[in-house]
């Protein structure tokens, strides 16, 4: 059985200051195929919960989590990386990037495969529950 994310729901945007507007937001059919597929590979991944990294208040499997968990600054922080991954890699001539490139950076920055090109630009992250029950990130070692 493949494993599907709950994509329901609404992240808010976000003001400049990270202050989110209380009108509208992200929808998951808003993403490009690129985004979601880095998105569904952090809701798959269970390395995180796992190893109890995912935890600063109340222990959580990402998989019981779902889209509309993210923080806003995590998805802005996810909009933002994905569109310099995609940039960066189309101009070193790479196709236009699906769901299955999306996950594989999510993977790849995380496990260390990204190479030191890539590596450097997007250090892995640890996603955590905080105390607001939203989905936050910190990088690694932090």
């Amino acid at each position: 059985m493949t494993f599907e994310p709950d994509t329901s729901g609404v992240v808010p945007w976000t003001a400049g200051n990270g202050d989110p507007i209380p009108v509208g937001g992200h929808r998951w059919e808003d993403l490009s195929p690129f985004v979601q597929g880095y998105v569904e590979a952090l809701f798959e991944s269970e390395r995180p919960a796992r190893r109890g990294l995912l935890a600063d208040t109340t222990p959580a499997d990402l998989r019981a989590l779902g889209f509309s968990d993210l923080a806003p600054e995590a998805l802005a922080l996810i909009l933002r990386d994905c569109a310099s991954f995609e940039n960066f890699a189309t101009g070193l001539g790479m196709k236009k990037l699906g769901a299955a490139e999306g996950g594989r950076f999510w993977h790849g920055r995380n496990d260390g495969s990204l190479g030191p090109t890539f590596a450097a630009a997007f250090p892995p992250l640890t996603p955590y529950l905080a105390e607001d029950g939203k989905i936050h990130f910190r990088e690694a070692g932090q």
